[in-house]
């Protein structure tokens, strides 16, 4: 299995199915739509690839967005894995792309779009059952947004302070107002999840880390990652360097999803 670039804007993708697994449908989507955006995906990527779209199962369905930024091309950093046909998320001011790394922002303007609205794009994700997540590499306090959407009329939270001031993590989905937790270190997969109208959580490497109450409300503006959306305006811009990001709807199995996205950075590179 493999790709080819030929000359010019021709391209076009060999599998070779000697000797090899047969891949499965979101790892065949996935690369026919990077190539088809000058891109490449790595003979061993798509096997790492098609290894973790296995072991995900039927549970890749309950997503939006997965975007895996540590990949070799740029363009396969911003394609979402799950419906990669969407459009592409936008690297505004120049967040820092690093090879089997991702992206990092620059704490003063850099930010990346992912030109997904809650409100809008979103079809598993519901205003009562929902889930955002990120994989931090960066271990520092920072009273600085990692991502976030707000809306200001009704107040409309999606929003994650991995640690911000000191050992405190906010996060919220769907919320009119605030959750806070306890959170040491900023490296390792958060996942905001939202379960019903008034019940919500913070997860760290599928582990429960606190939970809330706040009635949900959708935000109506794009999903910013190293800053905060507010009403279309980036605030509180932040530095971390982040692998993976996505939305999903709210029964994803958190300690399952975890394992495999500790696998698939394990055989990348970027996993902590």
């Amino acid at each position: 299995m493999g790709y080819q670039n030929t000359f010019g804007h021709r391209q076009k993708i060999i599998f070779a199915s000697l000797n090899g697994p047969t891949l499965g449908p979101y790892t065949l989507a996935f690369v026919a739509v990077v190539v088809s955006r000058g891109g490449i995906v790595k003979p061993t990527e798509i096997g790492y690839l098609n290894t973790f779209e296995t072991s995900m199962g039927s549970e890749l369905a309950k997503f939006d967005r997965l975007w895996i930024h540590g990949l070799f091309s740029p363009i396969a950093a911003k394609t979402s894995f799950v419906n990669p046909s969407s459009t592409a998320i936008t690297a505004v001011n120049s967040p820092t792309f690093t090879v089997n790394r991702g992206f990092t922002g620059d704490a003063v303007s850099a930010y990346i779009d992912t030109n997904y609205n809650p409100s809008t794009s979103a079809v598993k994700y519901t205003q009562n059952s929902a889930s955002a997540f990120v994989y931090s590499r960066t271990s520092d306090q920072s009273p600085r947004s990692d991502f976030g959407s707000v809306g200001l009329t009704p107040l409309s939270l999606i929003q994650m302070y991995i640690r911000a001031n000191s050992d405190v993590i906010i996060g919220d989905i769907n919320a009119n107002g605030s959750t806070f937790g306890v959170n040491s270190n900023g490296t390792g997969f958060y996942s905001l999840v939202r379960t019903g109208s008034n019940s919500s959580s913070i997860y760290k490497n599928g582990l429960l880390l606190s939970s809330g109450t706040k009635a949900s409300v959708l935000p109506p503006y794009n999903l910013y990652l190293f800053c905060i959306n507010v009403a279309g305006t980036g605030a509180d811009f932040g530095n971390r360097q982040i692998s993976v990001s996505g939305t999903s709807d709210g029964t994803v199995n958190q300690a399952n999803f975890y394992h495999y996205i500790q696998v698939l950075g394990t055989s990348i590179g970027w996993a902590i």
